[in-house]
């Protein structure tokens, strides 16, 4: 399915190469594949015919994350806002990028507003509910967490583990481990592998880590950074796995 989308948005750029959009479609199809460095390249021909392109900028955002250049990663994030303040992609990507420098009160508040512009997207709440977590606003992360298709109880036990809460801890743990395997849930490796790291339990970080990458996991671009994983980059395993994937 990827190769056959870059395919696709090769034949697009053959036939007229001055068409940002074309370049954007590009910069996606190998963004997709974890193909990084070939989708900033391409992003960047895309800024060149368009410099306003507010989903090139977000885009941009979330390359330069997984690549780990917080610094322009964040100046990205910065610009698609000053673009668009009203996309819930945009003010996500902002929150995140946010979070990820310790800014958590204005993560909050950029976070609270794309889920504001678009309540129907899983990962926006998912964002919003891991970073009310980060915050100790306990009650808040499980009332957003219910709202969905998961249980209260559900909720309590993984919003209880993130927080810290003892009697939590093994019940958390089973419903993290559960949602970590569940299929095409977005976002599960990387998230649930953001939530070891945040625990301390490194062994299942790099397995979910491992698994995220093998599935492309579509928000390995926007939660690499997070503070939780910077104890953990000096250990062989992250060079193997991340660190692999940021020199293709």
């Amino acid at each position: 399915m990827f190769a056959r989308a870059e395919r696709a948005a090769l034949r697009a750029v053959a036939l007229d190469s001055t068409l940002p959009e074309v370049q954007l479609a590009l910069a996606r199809s190998y963004r997709v594949q974890f193909k990084f460095n070939q989708a900033l390249r391409v992003v960047d021909r895309a800024l060149e015919l368009d410099p306003n392109a507010t989903l090139a900028w977000a885009l941009k955002y979330e390359i330069l994350t997984a690549l780990g250049r917080a610094a322009a990663a964040d100046s990205a994030a910065k610009r698609a806002v000053q673009l668009d303040g009203l996309s819930a992609l945009v003010l996500n990507n902002r929150a995140v990028s946010l979070a990820s420098t310790g800014s958590l009160d204005s993560a909050l508040w950029y976070s609270e507003r794309s889920v504001e512009v678009d309540p129907s997207t899983r990962l926006w709440k998912r964002t919003l509910g891991t970073l009310y977590a980060m915050a100790g606003r306990y009650d808040d992360a499980v009332r957003l967490c219910s709202a969905g298709a998961e249980s209260e109880r559900s909720c309590a036990d993984v919003i209880g583990l993130i927080a810290g809460r003892e009697n939590a801890r093994a019940a958390g743990l089973a419903q993290l481990g559960a949602r970590s395997h569940a299929p095409r849930t977005l976002g599960a490796p990387t998230w649930s592998a953001m939530v070891y790291a945040h625990i301390g339990m490194p062994d299942s970080m790099f397995s979910r880590l491992r698994v995220a990458i093998e599935r492309r996991d579509d928000s390995f671009g926007y939660l690499i950074t997070m503070p939780m994983f910077a104890k953990y980059q000096g250990d062989p395993r992250w060079d193997a796995l991340v660190g692999e994937v940021r020199r293709r």
